[in-house]
């Protein structure tokens, strides 16, 4: 204000805002911890959530909306709402933040926004469609864009292994998980190419366990597995839409053969 006086200027308005502080009631410090926002963005958090994120610090609208664009934020900002406490940062706030974002974006801005962890991780493929299947099929799970590649990696593998023991559902056995896995795969055979999206293989295999007097657990265990080869993923009819029919039988041959 001194310098703006000595030069006769007219001084702008001040105001403070908030002072950030990390969960321990620490000001944020690189020495305990805390990061750039370079460093959030290689972590894989979109720079719109974290816009969204810091502009709540300190500030709200006044009532219970919390996602805003840049021009919402630009439209609803009041430096009389400004709150005189401290505001924390909280990583698990900015999470949900991030998982909302993310979740809102088309496949084709995930796929443009995760590309280059996927390059990193040596995930690449021609087909266009098939990675925008891939990136989606974890959106609605994934908190940040860097997990996305570890999630789908197995869609990636050209085999996948895993323990014969995990195809096999509770109180089942290998002898009837094998002989369950060889009906569905006939089954899935009799599908139309126009049948393979996750609605209509849900409905027609569900159907079809039905009428077969299975249990759903007993067939849908060892395909979800023969597919991903991981005891937790997304379901098998949202695998087998990403993998396409072929790639599918595939797998499930593999997981027979296996045992």
């Amino acid at each position: 204000i001194v310098l703006y006086e000595m030069f006769g200027w007219t001084p702008p308005q001040f105001a403070h805002l908030s002072l950030l502080i990390n969960e321990q009631k620490q000001k944020l410090s690189k020495r305990h911890g805390d990061v750039s926002v370079t460093d959030f963005k290689e972590a894989g958090y979109l720079p719109e959530a974290l816009i969204n994120f810091v502009a709540f610090l300190g500030w709200n609208p006044g009532d219970e909306r919390e996602i805003f664009s840049l021009a919402e934020l630009e439209k609803e900002f009041s430096v009389e709402r400004i709150s005189k406490a401290s505001a924390v940062f909280s990583r698990e706030k900015l999470d949900w933040y991030n998982s909302q974002y993310i979740k809102n974006l088309s496949p084709e801005e995930l796929l443009k926004n995760v590309k280059p962890y996927l390059v990193n991780a040596n995930l690449t493929s021609e087909d266009t469609e098939f990675l925008l299947k891939a990136v989606s099929l974890e959106k609605d799970r994934v908190v940040t864009l860097k997990e996305i590649p570890e999630a789908i990696a197995f869609l990636f593998a050209e085999s996948l292994d895993f323990d014969v023991e995990l195809l096999v559902w509770k109180k089942s056995n290998k002898e009837d998980t094998k002989e369950k896995l060889q009906e569905v795969e006939k089954f899935l055979e009799t599908l139309d190419d126009n049948d393979w999206t996750i609605e209509i293989l849900e409905e027609k295999t569900k159907n079809w366990i039905a009428e077969k007097g299975y249990g759903v657990g007993d067939v849908l265990w060892p395909v979800r597995v023969s597919l991903s080869g991981k005891k937790n993923s997304p379901s098998p009819f949202e695998i087998a839409n990403v993998l396409g029919k072929e790639k599918t039988l595939q797998r499930i041959e593999t997981a027979i053969n296996k045992i």
